[in-house]
Order: structure tokens, then C-alpha cells, then sequence
């Protein structure tokens, strides 16, 4: 009995080794498995990171054209409005020189018809003058003649 006993025991140890083998080649094998699953995550995974580093390259590129677009935009409309204020400017100008000239020749008109007003008010009063100092004259000249006449009947007398 005692060598049945022994010969199952080492039956029983052959079948315990050989399951242990074989759960040992199964481990492997899942290792193996795991491994492999894992190693083609992982290069999903880099591709996927590789593929997401690209759409942000691309989305980073695809912002900065468009900044630049709108930067062109903005200037190009600056440079609208710059012109436009200019030409603006120099209708202003324009307008303002055109108006002082007509001020400046109405002014001149002005002065001058006033000035002209005033010469003849002067030449007026000059011949007014000259009038009035002929008739004192000439009716001094005759109180003159009139008191020489007086004088002269007095004399006479």
C-alpha cells in the first residue's frame, strides 16, 4: 500500500507538474496576449497622440492664417479709412480756402466801397466847404462894398 500510496503520490505530482506546466504555458501565452494587446495599444495610442499632435499642428497653422488674414483685413481697412480721412481733409481744405477768398474779397469790397462812401462823403463835405466860404466871401465883398458905399455917402456928405 505504501508503495501504491508512493506511486500515487508521484502520479498525483507528475499531474500537479504537468498542470503547473501547462497553467505556466498558459500564463506565458496570456502574457504573451497581454503583452501583444498592450504593445498594440500603445502604437494605437501613439497614433492616435500622433494623429491629435498633427490636427493641433494644422489647427495652430490654420489660426495663425487666419490671424494674419484678419491682421491683413484690419490694415487694409486702416489704410481705407486713412485715405478716406485724407481726401476728406483736403476737400475741408479746399472748401476753406475757397471760402476765406470769398470772405477776403467780400472784405476787400466792403473796405473799399466804404472807403469809397467816405471819400465822397469828404468830397461832398469839401465842396460844401468851398461853397460856403465862396458865399462868406462874396458876402463879405459886399458889406465891404456896402460900408465903403456908406463911407463914401458919408464923406460925401
Amino acid at each position: 500500500m505504501d508503495e501504491e500510496h508512493e506511486q500515487k503520490k508521484i502520479e498525483n505530482k507528475n499531474r500537479v507538474k504537468i498542470i503547473l506546466t501547462d497553467l505556466r504555458d498558459e500564463i506565458s501565452a496570456e502574457k504573451l496576449n497581454s503583452e501583444d494587446f498592450l504593445k498594440k495599444v500603445r502604437d494605437n495610442n501613439r497614433r492616435h497622440w500622433g494623429e491629435i499632435s498633427k490636427d493641433r499642428r494644422q489647427l495652430t497653422e490654420e489660426r495663425k492664417e487666419k490671424e494674419l488674414s484678419h491682421d491683413t483685413f484690419l490694415r487694409s481697412l486702416r489704410d481705407e479709412f486713412d485715405t478716406e480721412i485724407d481726401m476728406l481733409r483736403r476737400e475741408y481744405e479746399i472748401k476753406s480756402l475757397r471760402m476765406m477768398k470769398i470772405y477776403s474779397e467780400k472784405t476787400k469790397h466792403i473796405r473799399a466801397s466804404g472807403e469809397k462812401r467816405i471819400k465822397d462823403a469828404e468830397y461832398e463835405l469839401e465842396n460844401q466847404k468851398l461853397i460856403q466860404t465862396k458865399e462868406l466871401i462874396e458876402q463879405h465883398k459886399q458889406h465891404t462894398n456896402q460900408l465903403k458905399k456908406k463911407k463914401l455917402s458919408r464923406n460925401n456928405q
